[in-house]
């Protein structure tokens, strides 16, 4: 991605609010396009949380990083959008109305208002692209975690602790209000 010497780069933090559109230039680059919207809240000084206003961005993703966000985020998920950001004015029925849109460099969830299960994508040389449908990505990265465990194969691998267990277990200790690690 070429940069300016006075771009703004910066990450908005928001949802989804509309379906991702895939586009296919001439030469079969993919882009994707999206919007969000940001819903700042503030403590006033009586301690109650007050809305002050929604920002709409519009927001355009290429090449791998489209078809990522296309097969994983729908319309109300939360997430968070770094890039370029930039203003653009037009004229519509007589008025000029200002656009704010934003150039991605990555999009990811939320995680304070969500959580996520990552599948690396595996390239494919000869395309230059994602390989494979989800199940069989999930396969070959269990095959190949099976190949480094074992290599000879003699044996099976030792089974993984469930993760997300301990982290359940961390996270209902915290909110007893117990820190983390005791019991």
């Amino acid at each position: 991605m070429e940069q300016d010497v006075n771009e703004i780069r910066t990450t908005v933090v928001g949802n989804i609010v509309s379906t991702g559109t895939l586009r296919r230039l001439q030469d079969g680059t993919e882009l994707v396009s999206f919007r969000i919207a940001n819903n700042p809240r503030r403590l006033n000084r009586l301690g109650e949380w007050i809305e002050v206003g929604t920002t709409f961005i519009s927001v355009t993703c290429w090449r791998r990083l489209a078809h990522n966000v296309l097969t994983t985020f729908v319309k109300g998920d939360p997430v968070m959008v770094s890039g370029r950001l930039q203003t653009r004015e037009y004229e519509k029925d007589g008025q000029v109305r200002l656009v704010v849109e934003m150039e991605a460099e990555a999009v990811g969830p939320d995680l304070n208002r969500c959580t996520a299960a990552i599948t690396r994508v595996q390239r494919d040389p000869s395309r230059g692209s994602a390989a494979g449908t989800g199940e069989e990505r999930d396969a070959a990265r269990q095959d190949t975690r099976q190949q480094e465990a074992c290599p000879g194969g003699e044996e099976e691998p030792p089974e993984e602790p469930d993760e997300r267990l301990r982290l359940d277990e961390m996270a209902d200790l915290v909110q007893a209000g117990l820190p983390a690690g005791t019991s």
